[in-house]
Order: C-alpha cells, then structure tokens, then sequence
C-alpha cells in the first residue's frame, strides 16, 4: 500500500508544480499576480480532486484506517517538500 500511495502523491506533486508553471508563464503575466494566484488555487484543487477520484481504486485502500495512514503520509511528504525544497 505505500508504494502505491507514494506514487500517487509523485503524481500530485507533478500536477501542482505544472500547475505553478502554468501560473507563472501564461496567467500571471496576462492577468497579474493576484487574480493568477487565486486561478491557480481553484485549478490545483480541482487537479488533485480529479486526480485523487481517478487514483482511489488503484490505491486499494480497503479500511478507512488505511486512508486516514495514506493522508498523513501525503501530509507529512507534502510539509517536508515545502520545508527542504
């Protein structure tokens, strides 16, 4: 199982750092900083909400134990990225 949650958050992380590229190559310059942050936001949730519905069957997470352990690795993945990048 953690294999495949550590997968899936690579798959999360890829989308967020796309979509922050995104944001800072075609929104920010077009529409300014503080309406390209906000798109930004809205799109980067709607990303991992679609990602995360399309990757739960692959996950085979079978008690809802194993998805509150799934969630506190991709929070503690996602924290330590934040801190050391």
């Amino acid at each position: 199982m953690n294999l495949r949650v550590l997968v899936a958050w690579f798959v999360l992380l890829l989308l967020a750092i796309g979509n922050g590229g995104f944001r800072d190559g075609l929104l920010t310059p077009r529409l300014g900083p503080g309406t390209a942050h906000v798109l930004s936001c809205f799109s980067l949730s709607l990303l991992i909400l679609v990602a995360t519905w399309l990757l739960f069957p692959w996950l085979r997470l079978s008690r809802p134990s194993d998805a509150v352990r799934a969630g506190a690795l991709w929070l503690c993945l996602t924290l330590a990225f934040e801190f050391l990048a």
